[in-house]
């Protein structure tokens, strides 16, 4: 009886442990909610007042769900800058209650504390031109309009006046950006480029003048040309230019966008994009 009092009890054991060990394969998975939200590039704007007083232009990468405006928003109103001795331009205590774009227009909407806020007039008009600039990247929108919950019309349009703002829907304004001095919109990074490369965007120079360089992954120069900006420091101006170039046939490379210091003969706030050349035998000889 005692032995088969034994056996019984052993047969129990190995059971109850069978049946523990196949528990946690049957487990569901531990899933990561965001690996599942797909990533973008959106341009901020952040306030560094070091100096001069201005903006600085900065690319963030973010998980977007559903809403890309309210995204962007939030990442300049909660984001951080990664440029040294940069910081947001709304107080904390500011909130983006949502965004809605209706054709070409940006209503905004922010909780009550957006015309209570304690910080100086100075960095909230910034903040503001901030905001627009941050939304007139999307190429769906051109203005920006400004809404408060509790808030009148009325009231909301007089501390815009105070602000410097004349009046109701806000339009991009990059006077007082200053950093960077160049940017590319045109080519992307690691974009596929044929022959010629379109090169567009913003810089704030001397002279008015941007230089062009494409070279292969080895450091060999495939073509460099040179084009002037709409505006002259010490406004900013937009560029768009096109290079023709000799091709490589295939790989990669880099387009290099800079200006040249007159008096050193420097080269100045370069930027350097990687590209992929195609390889498809449509490349026309460049200079």
């Amino acid at each position: 009886m005692i032995t088969l009092i034994v056996v019984i009890a052993v047969t129990l054991t190995a059971c109850s442990g069978r049946e523990l060990s196949t528990a946690a394969p049957n487990s569901p998975p531990v899933v990561d909610a965001d690996a599942e939200i797909p990533e973008t590039d959106v341009a901020v704007y952040y306030l560094r007042s070091d100096g001069r007083p201005h903006l600085v232009r900065e690319v963030h990468s973010i998980r977007v769900s559903d809403d890309v405006f309210l995204a962007a928003v939030r990442e300049l109103t909660d984001g951080v800058p990664t440029t040294p001795g940069t910081q947001v331009g709304f107080p904390h205590e500011i909130s983006c209650l949502g965004v809605q774009v209706d054709g070409h227009r940006a209503d905004v909407r922010f909780s009550k504390d957006l015309v209570m806020a304690g910080s100086n007039v100075e960095t909230l008009t910034l903040a503001v031109i901030a905001l627009v600039n941050t939304l007139t990247e999307f190429k769906t929108i051109e203005q920006v309009c400004l809404r408060a919950n509790g808030v009148g019309q009325v009231d909301l349009e007089l501390w815009l006046t105070a602000l410097g703002f004349q009046g109701q829907p806000l339009k991009r304004d990059l006077s007082m950006v200053l950093e960077p001095a160049i940017w590319v919109e045109h080519p992307e990074p690691n974009g596929i480029v044929t022959n010629p490369v379109l090169v567009r965007r913003s810089a704030l120079v001397d002279g008015g003048v941007v230089e062009v360089r494409l070279a292969s992954e080895a450091g060999e120069i495939l073509a460099e040309t040179f084009t002037e900006t709409s505006k002259k420091r010490p406004e900013r101006g937009n560029f768009d230019t096109e290079i023709v170039f000799t091709s490589p046939g295939g790989g990669r490379g880099f387009l290099e966008v800079f200006h040249t210091e007159l008096t050193s003969g420097e080269e100045r706030d370069k930027v350097i994009i990687p590209v992929v050349f195609e390889n498809n035998g449509k490349f026309t000889a460049g200079p």
